[in-house]
């Protein structure tokens, strides 16, 4: 590697280097404005030091906060004072759950937040398709993001105000083309924000939900690559969104008029009457529509075969046995939206492993049961998203789970194979479709 090619890798790592390499080259190409690109750039370096120094802050009181006491206290606190009682939402133990795993599942509640609604004046916005942050005055609005308390990643956390930053630097003092202004007599509507199919139906989906009386009177700004994208068009088309407007990738753009929707501040917390009037919502919409679709029964197993990434090693002796009890297997990538959307409207029982397809127990009736296969815990490092737990629970569902070995222990969470115990899900799998269940749907 070359000395250069080393330099600027050391100056991607430190944001500071990486800033003044950038603010050198920003004036040499608008010498006019030398002196404006280097007092933009120390109030940028400035902000982004306040930004990392809370984020040093968060990460420090969340450890106390995850501790097992503390988290057992506050929901004691949080049960006796009137404001939260409301919003305290109780998640129920997944029903198969063992001595040995009750440290797994300690965040048994969270409070629900209503969504906030700016109507903000003078505002900018990067867009990208997993991102979509409000700034103003070199901050970003909190409202537009999610995760600001989240302690496994400060790392992309951190990144979001100089990722930002320096696109807006790059589009004001740079190339002008990527600047771009909006019509000042409109008004916009921002509800995107780290996207794919998850979080496209329990973060972006709730947002619209909230103005949806009133999506008519607003343009909906989405990043260029989601045009294409079809469950995203046929849910826009379904919500009766008509007024889009799609913008290129790392687009910076100035918006006199801006709506935001506030962004959940965890992908793990959900608004339950919500969820599911969105679920039925859908479920109504495909009910009379001219769907045809093969007859899987109210057993679904999500297959992952074509899946790019964190498959099953031994899927066809996992197929087999749950084919033993009337599991059926779905590719979901060879169904369409509305065609998913009528599948599981009908299944009470769903199996799959961590990922997009278990998003679709939405559909499901209220009452159902899902066993999640998740990878096994070996080390603090090892992650435990407990997404779908609580998907389970705030729509109605009875949550299985099992913790399955990693084919590598060393490969990241969210592309690494896995391998089930086929006895453990036998096991598993008998307790799922021998107890009663009672299902019911919203009206």
């Amino acid at each position: 590697m070359s000395l250069k090619s080393q330099f600027i890798r050391l100056s991607e790592k430190y944001f500071a280097l990486h800033l003044f390499l950038l603010t050198i080259h920003l004036m040499r190409q608008r010498q006019s404005d030398a002196i404006k690109v280097f007092a933009d750039a120390l109030v940028m370096l400035f902000r982004n030091q306040l930004w990392r120094t809370h984020l040093r802050v968060v990460v420090f009181f969340n450890f106390f906060r995850e501790l097992p006491a503390v988290l057992s206290l506050r929901k004691k606190i949080l049960h006796l004072l009137p404001g939260f009682r409301n919003q305290l939402q109780m998640v129920s133990f997944p029903a198969n759950i063992t001595k040995n795993h009750a440290n797994r599942f300690l965040k048994d509640y969270y409070l629900r937040h209503p969504f906030r609604i700016f109507h903000l004046k003078e505002q900018w916005i990067y867009l990208t398709g997993f991102l979509g942050i409000v700034f103003n005055n070199f901050k970003i609005h909190p409202a537009s993001i999610h995760g600001k308390w989240d302690k496994r990643n400060p790392y992309l956390l951190g990144s979001y105000h100089a990722q930002t930053m320096e696109a807006w630097m790059r589009a004001v003092h740079s190339d002008e083309t990527a600047l771009i202004r909006l019509i000042d007599s409109r008004q916009y509507l921002l509800v995107h924000h780290w996207f794919n199919y998850f979080h496209w139906l329990t973060e972006t989906l709730p947002r619209l939900w909230q103005v949806r009386e009133k999506l008519n009177g607003y343009v909906v700004v989405l990043p260029e690559n989601l045009r294409t994208v079809e469950f995203v068009q046929l849910t826009l088309k379904a919500l009766g969104v008509k007024n889009l407007l799609y913008l290129k990738e790392g687009a910076v753009v100035r918006v006199k008029n801006l709506t935001l929707v506030e962004n959940k501040p965890y992908c793990n917390h959900y608004d339950a009457a919500m969820m599911r009037k969105i679920g039925q919502f859908f479920v109504n919409h495909v009910k009379n529509a001219d769907i045809n679709i093969p007859d899987f029964g109210t057993k679904i197993f999500i297959s992952r075969k074509k899946a790019a990434r964190r498959k099953l090693t031994n899927e066809a002796e996992a197929e087999t046995l749950l084919a033993g009890f009337g599991f059926h297997p779905l590719t979901v990538e060879d169904f369409s939206f509305f065609e998913q959307v009528k599948i599981l409207s009908s299944v009470t029982h769903l199996i799959g492993m961590h990922g997009a397809g278990l998003t679709n127990m939405l559909f499901m009736p209220q009452g159902g049961k899902v066993l999640e296969l998740h990878r096994e815990l070996h080390s603090k490092n090892d992650l435990h998203s407990d997404v779908y737990w609580k998907l389970a629970d705030a729509l109605g569902h009875d949550y299985y789970y099992q913790f399955c070995e990693a084919a590598d222990k060393n490969e990241d969470f969210f592309t690494v194979n896995y391998t089930v115990d086929l006895e453990l899900l036998k096991k598993n799998v008998e307790q799922m479709v021998n107890t009663p269940i009672v299902l019911s749907t919203v009206s």
